[in-house]
């Protein structure tokens, strides 16, 4: 095989793949720096590093701007101007409003979220406004208080760094929902584009098709596979046994004569 790359799946019910090619080593059992996390425009994510990154303890405030762009697909603008009132809990509803459209638009609300955001608003009292407003001046962007990008980056870089991960930015978490959507969970492309908020369902597939995520090929790949060790075999009649064959694949077919 020449250097062509790696293999990326567009979507996890198709055969839709891509090419793409990349000099730098992405090996999956060994991300050590920030520049095998992506490659010519690639957002490679790797499920296990969310996982800590959600897990470890933290204040709330903090696991919100976490976990926003994780389970809600946010983008960190977003993140930036929420609103108590934007908040609907009656409704299982979230009124983002949009970076791209710069308008206000509805999103289903994640359980574990809506939690949080209750927790948060009732112990800080934040009835209405931004929600997530910066808690120094140095965070701050303008005179709403809200926080800036910069500050939601180095919150990100901040607990990347605690939990023992390579340093991400808020654009992972909303790569990493996309994935966790349509290829580990199986859910449809035309929902995925209606909560990330694209105008054209290209867009979405544009989008699927700049993230990598090998863990989730890797499942892919041996979806309805047993282990070889587990596959009962008939070395005697295999064609292509030799000594020591320790695959145990090979089951001869029956035919039943009536």
């Amino acid at each position: 095989m020449t250097e062509q790359g790696l293999l990326s799946p567009v979507s996890a019910w198709s055969v839709r793949w891509v090419i793409f090619r990349t000099k730098i080593n992405l090996n999956p059992h060994n991300p050590t720096n920030k520049s095998s996390m992506s490659a010519e425009g690639k957002i490679i994510v790797y499920r296990r590093h969310f996982e800590k990154l959600l897990s470890f303890p933290k204040p709330l405030r903090d696991q919100l701007i976490i976990e926003l762009p994780i389970k809600e697909g946010l983008r960190t603008t977003e993140v930036c101007t929420l609103r108590s009132q934007d908040v609907d809990f009656e409704h299982g509803d979230l009124w983002v409003l949009d970076s791209k459209k710069h308008r206000l638009m509805v999103i289903p609300l994640d359980a574990e979220v809506a939690q949080h955001l209750a927790e948060y608003i009732q112990a800080h009292g934040v009835k209405e406004g931004i929600l997530l407003a910066a808690e120094r001046k140095s965070d701050r962007k303008g005179k709403r208080g809200r926080l800036s990008k910069q500050a939601i980056e180095y919150l990100w870089n901040k607990w990347c760094r605690i939990v023992g991960i390579p340093k991400m930015s808020p654009r992972y978490g909303r790569a990493y929902f996309a994935v966790d959507w349509h290829v580990v969970k199986g859910k449809s492309l035309i929902g995925l584009r209606n909560v990330l908020r694209h105008d054209e369902i290209s867009s979405t597939e544009a989008y699927l098709n700049r993230i990598y995520s090998y863990e989730d090929t890797k499942a892919e790949f041996q979806r309805g596979n047993k282990w070889f060790s587990n596959q009962s075999c008939s070395q005697a009649q295999c064609p292509i046994s030799a000594v020591g064959c320790y695959c145990k694949m090979f089951k001869p077919k029956i035919e039943l004569k009536i």
